[in-house]
């Protein structure tokens, strides 16, 4: 083999290294930069560990709502409760309107009722909702929330407090309650209820009287 000979047959082989390293620092720069999605695996224990995570801390969520007086509402019983607020007691005093929502709550919690709704539209108990179908209660709240709004406002702002356990209830459990002013004597069964009688308010004392249901034996431990 020449000397030229020998010359080309280096420089081909240095090209060929070259030209390989290359490549191979090319390779790895774009394994260096490429995205791989996570491997997913899986794996019923982790799968059953979560669901019983999951229904734990529903559990004590649930157990906080009642520590806490909370109560789970949709927003058309939201929108009940405080029509209902705002059209049994919308004039008077802010811890009149607080006692008076709270009778819906408690009887919520004391009856045998699904929702608050159940309660709310439960018939002969809120004179505000006798005889009305959903229509026309929808058309009164739709005035109501035209031509007064900030009083509206007000009762609902109420309603979501009590509902999410924000105000203390000023009657201590007050299940019915009824306006002297407005009707002499209400048509209830007075000895199933215990007499509260008038809540104290800024305004003086409250215009309504307040009942609540007498405890049964098997609450008294007897």
């Amino acid at each position: 083999m020449t000397y030229k000979t020998n010359r080309i047959v280096k420089e081909m082989a240095l090209t060929t290294f070259l030209l390989g390293s290359l490549n191979l620092n090319i390779g790895m720069s774009m394994k260096s930069t490429t995205k791989y999605e996570p491997l997913t695996i899986k794996n019923p224990i982790s799968e059953v560990y979560n669901t019983e995570v999951e229904n734990r801390l529903k559990e004590m969520e649930e157990n906080y709502n009642k520590q806490n007086n909370k109560i789970p509402v949709s927003s058309e019983e939201l929108e009940l409760l405080t029509q209902m607020i705002y059209l049994e007691a919308g004039i008077c005093s802010l811890e009149e309107k607080i006692a008076v929502g709270y009778t819906a709550i408690n009887r919520f919690k004391t009856e045998n009722e699904k929702s608050l709704g159940d309660v709310l539209m439960k018939p002969l108990q809120y004179s505000c909702f006798n005889n009305l179908d959903k229509n026309e209660i929808i058309k009164k709240r739709d005035i109501a929330k035209k031509e007064d709004n900030s009083r509206w406002n007000e009762c609902e702002d109420i309603a979501k407090k009590i509902s999410y356990g924000e105000y203390i209830d000023p009657t201590n459990g007050a299940t019915h309650y009824y306006n002297p002013g407005i009707i002499k004597k209400p048509k209830w069964k007075m000895n199933s209820l215990e007499k509260i009688g008038k809540i104290n308010t800024k305004n003086g004392e409250s215009e309504h009287i307040f009942f609540r249901e007498k405890l049964s034996e098997s609450n008294l431990g007897g």
